[in-house]
């Protein structure tokens, strides 16, 4: 499995690719989900994100570390991202896994 390492100490935007949705999906809500490995997302692990301005692919961002709405601790996570495009709520889940050292 891929592995994207970040540590402890750093605050910054992790981004996740939308590669697989079909047409402009940036001018809908998107939210992101970080979860210990391997355990998938529930209702209270969803954080609202942000589209990565002129992404190709279209990719959502969330601020963690230090300081931020997700300080993370040294663990094994997944990462998870959901588009509301009601009447659906299409998950899609990063094909890495992430290290905070």
């Amino acid at each position: 499995m891929l592995q994207k390492r970040i540590p402890a100490g750093s605050k910054e935007f992790l981004h996740l690719d939308f590669d697989v949705a079909p047409g402009n999906i940036t001018s809908l809500p998107v939210e992101m989900a970080i979860t210990v490995y391997p355990r998938g997302p529930v209702d209270a692990d969803w954080a609202d994100a942000e589209w990565t301005p002129s992404a190709a692919p279209p990719a959502s961002r969330l601020l963690i570390g230090p300081g931020s709405s997700r300080p993370l601790g040294r663990a094994t996570y997944c990462v998870w991202g959901r588009v509301t495009a009601a009447p659906e709520l299409p998950l899609v889940e990063a094909p890495w896994v992430l290290t905070i050292t």
